[in-house]
């Protein structure tokens, strides 16, 4: 919830961030395998951003969704889960990084060192898409 809108600047959240906008643009990539019994295992690939459709007073004209610019603004991360298939749901657990944060200033959107900060665990119920 710290991705966006479009590329402005990362804003200073106290407790919980919160992006709002209207416009999203989403795209999963997941392979699954089997480890052993009810355990699977998944590599993933994530990108996308949220903006404006139109520009709001008191907002960057960065966080406005134009063609021309949106691919620059995308967000990736990648990473390895778990899923537990103990057949009426699904229990996920997933370790993702960030690889690039349009968010930052420009020549530190991509991630080249490893840092806790970066990444994130996630618990689920039943597949994301």
């Amino acid at each position: 919830r710290t991705l966006g809108p479009g590329g402005d600047p990362k804003r200073d959240f106290s407790d919980y961030p919160s992006q709002l906008a209207n416009f999203k643009l989403e795209t999963n990539l997941e392979a699954r395998f089997p480890v052993w019994g009810i355990l699977q295992g998944a590599l993933f690939f994530d990108l996308g951003n949220i903006w404006y459709i139109r520009h709001y007073s008191g907002e960057s004209e960065d966080t406005v969704f134009r063609f021309d610019r949106f691919y620059k603004q995308l967000g990736f991360n990648t990473g390895l889960g778990l899923r537990f298939d103990i057949k009426f749901a699904v229990l996920r657990l997933d370790w993702g990084i960030q690889l690039h944060n349009p968010n930052n200033p420009s020549g530190e959107r991509w991630i080249h060192n490893f840092k806790w900060k970066n990444t994130a665990l996630n618990f689920g119920v039943g597949y994301p898409f």
